[in-house]
């Protein structure tokens, strides 16, 4: 996991430790700032203007020509030269947040009993009302996520023998992507006891290496640089024996839809999709691109 914010900030203000930022958090929201990321990569490609979004049977409450003004309008406020000291800069209140640090929670303790690392002893959110299926969807997206990585997690490790790693990262910014590897390796992912040492060492040598290092089979070719800042933050990383890397990003079906009659939402079984929805692919390949020259996919 990811080192607490005040942490990471006493070290130096670069931009390829923007990856050692928790999501969700004021600090990787700031570093966002006119950079074209996985939320807007599919406005700003044209997927969603009304043609294209009709051939690829985009569903009608993703599209619309307002979305693309959105990301061109995002895009055109390039980031400021502050805006990376800005993030890293020192904030006296995260020495008591909780919420920058897991460990603080008193809502979860070890369980020698479970089947996981901590157990949630702690009280559920209150329930709260969504007007729209969208915003709907969208939380319960968000609340997915971690039965999602969990899921990966023991497939990931079925699949590789224990020979691989699933990890955390923050903004992956594609400008200095290998760099924000070395920093995760550096400062997060390798810890005395921690499991997959070996394939962060692997990792490790490839970044050393450079351009000399041995591609995996899945590797395609780097493209140019962009000329427009790019970064991405996938749901986490997938580090290989052999030190090669995949993102993992996770999507789950949400069961609301918009309901007839006087109910705004109603619940139904839609089943998980047999493929990938188009919407997503520019994501997925922004976070390809973005986590640099070891990603095979």
């Amino acid at each position: 996991s990811l080192p607490p914010a005040r942490d990471v900030v006493r070290g130096a203000p670069v931009l390829a430790r923007a990856a050692l930022l928790r999501q969700d958090t004021w600090r990787w929201d700031l570093l966002h700032e006119g950079r074209l990321t996985g939320s807007r990569v599919a406005a700003a490609c044209g997927l969603l203007e009304a043609d294209a979004a009709a051939a690829l049977s985009i569903p009608r409450s993703l599209a619309g020509r307002n979305r693309a003004l959105a990301a061109a309008n995002h895009l055109r406020g390039r980031p400021a030269s502050g805006t990376v000291a800005a993030a890293f800069a020192p904030d006296d209140g995260e020495e008591e947040d909780d919420d920058d640090d897991d460990d603080a929670d008193d809502s979860w303790c070890a369980d020698a009993a479970s089947a996981y690392a901590r157990a949630f002893v702690g009280t559920a959110p209150p329930p709260r009302g969504y007007s729209d299926a969208t915003r709907a969807r969208l939380a319960w997206g968000k609340r997915q996520e971690g039965v999602g990585i969990l899921a990966a997690v023991n497939f990931v490790d079925d699949r590789e023998r224990g020979a691989a790693a699933v990890c955390e990262v923050g903004l992956l910014c594609a400008e200095a992507s290998d760099a924000a590897l070395g920093a995760l390796v550096d400062e997060a992912w390798r810890r005395d006891g921690a499991p997959g040492v070996e394939c962060f060492d692997a990792l490790s040598a490839r970044l050393r290496a450079g351009g000399d290092a041995p591609r995996s089979p899945g590797d395609a070719p780097r493209p140019p640089a962009s000329t427009v800042p790019v970064g991405a933050s996938p749901d986490g990383v997938v580090v290989r024996a052999d030190g090669s890397v995949d993102v993992l990003e996770v999507k789950s079906v949400s069961p609301f839809v918009s309901a007839s009659g006087n109910a705004k939402l109603e619940v139904r079984d839609r089943g998980p999709h047999a493929e990938l929805a188009p919407w997503i692919v520019p994501q997925l390949m922004l976070e390809i691109y973005a986590a640099g020259s070891h990603c095979g996919g």
